[in-house]
């Protein structure tokens, strides 16, 4: 097949799919009869989750700071399984292949678990030395995460290991400062921020191919789509980094009127990330500017997510609220009896999302839509299905890949999500429109 541009591929796609007249992104989909904003469960635990959940095979994976990580019915809210980390669970779990990764924070051990919560491989749990805040990310066979160790008077790494709990040759690497930022990977690098006010940039080998530095620490975690890195800073500001390049993208960083702590996400035109000032902004991709904001009684620090046309996201004001995406107007506003600074992820019509009150919650969403923003779909700080997918992540319960599945093959080769390759893969199981085996 001749090189094309990426983008004009995906144009071209995009209007062979309207040709056919197959415009719906939701065709088949059973909408939840459920009022939006309404309760289907709540789980109980010992301490504050502040980790964003994980959904695999109708499971939910989330850790709490009362040193647990639980696997629930993602229907139901029963628990099927916990395990003790011997310290609080700061960061999401991350689960591909059969096996569930996590990190407990002053236990300073990596753990690679079964979907059964038991533990996985010999050589396994992996001491960092230090702890952990950084939420694991994987990809082509390699954990990668950060470490606070410079707070503790040791060096400030970046690892990545091995199934076998080796170190990838290369790694781990070095900033000068603390790391509770959580990488974000593609197959064109590692992107991660520091207390050092830095943003990173390193290929699989370990090699740095570009820092940018801010003015304050990037507690933040970054989102890459089309070819660009965004990241907010204790600064106040919202960065636009070119992937290569290492260059700022926008005419200026989006300055708000406090820190970012939230991690930004992103769908289609607009950027959509929380500030310590109360606000949830959305930002245009493509220029910096803002197309709106939404006024919250509290500090946001919880990362959205995007799921069909509504933004999802917590606040420190003790609520869970519905922003429609295109206006940032209010769609619904759920109360907790805490802080609200957990990821949500919404899986088939439902978010889920964890308080500091010690519960996970799971609300009927609007409509029977699951997260589509590009944090989720890179697997940083909670996910949906399996990491960096195969075809059979894009059929539908009949195995076939529908329209809708290949829009989001679609949006996740845009995002660098998935390669040429499996995309191709995608295309000719749409054109066949037989059940994939």
């Amino acid at each position: 097949m001749t090189q094309i541009n990426r983008r004009t591929y995906a144009r071209w796609l995009a209007a062979v799919v309207g040709s056919y007249g197959l415009t719906s992104m939701e065709e088949g989909a059973n909408v939840a009869d459920a009022q939006p904003g309404t309760k289907r469960w709540e789980f109980e635990t010992g301490g504050s989750i502040d980790a964003g959940p994980t959904i695999v095979n109708g499971r939910v994976y989330v850790g709490s700071f009362d040193n647990h990580v639980y696997a629930l019915n993602a229907s139901t809210g029963s628990k099927h399984w916990q395990f003790d980390a011997q310290s609080p669970v700061f960061g999401s779990a991350t689960v591909v292949n059969g096996t569930v990764y996590f990190a407990s924070e002053t236990d300073e051990n990596v753990y690679q678990l079964t979907t059964d919560g038991e533990v996985k491989g010999e050589s396994w749990p992996v001491s960092a030395g230090s702890p952990i805040r950084s939420s694991p990310t994987f990809h082509d066979d390699t954990i990668y995460f950060g470490t606070v160790d410079g707070a503790f008077g040791g060096a400030d790494n970046i690892y990545a290991l091995r199934p076998n709990g080796e170190d990838k040759p290369g790694w781990p690497v070095r900033t000068d400062g603390p790391i509770e930022s959580s990488p974000t990977v593609t197959p064109g690098g590692i992107a991660i921020g520091s207390r050092d006010g830095a943003l990173y940039m390193f290929d699989t080998d370990g090699e740095l191919i570009w820092e940018y530095q801010t003015d304050d620490a990037i507690i933040s975690s970054p989102t890459i789509v089309d070819g660009t890195v965004i990241a907010g800073s204790l600064d106040s500001n919202l960065y636009a980094i070119d992937t290569e390049t290492g260059e700022h993208e926008w005419p200026e960083p989006f300055e708000m009127n406090d820190s970012i702590y939230s991690s930004p996400t992103a769908r289609d035109s607009t950027v959509v990330v929380g500030s310590d000032d109360g606000h949830v902004y959305g930002v245009g991709l493509s220029d910096g500017t803002k197309r709106w904001e939404f006024s919250t009684d509290g500090p946001v620090r919880s990362s959205p997510t995007v799921a069909g046309d509504t933004v999802y996201v917590g606040s420190n004001d003790n609520s869970i609220y519905a922003i429609d995406a295109a206006t940032g107007d209010e769609r619904w506003q759920f109360s907790t009896d805490d802080k609200v600074q957990s990821a949500p992820t919404v899986a088939d019509g439902t978010v889920y999302i964890g308080s500091d009150d010690n519960s996970l919650y799971a609300l009927a969403a609007d409509g029977n839509v699951t997260s589509d923003g590009s944090r989720v779909r890179l697997a940083t700080l909670g996910h949906v299905g399996a990491s960096f997918p195969s075809v059979t992540d894009y059929t539908d319960e009949t195995g076939v890949v529908r329209t809708s599945g290949l829009r989001t093959a679609i949006s996740d080769w845009r995002s660098g999500r998935i390669q040429t390759a499996l995309l191709r893969k995608v295309i000719s199981a749409w054109r066949a429109g037989d059940p994939v085996e």
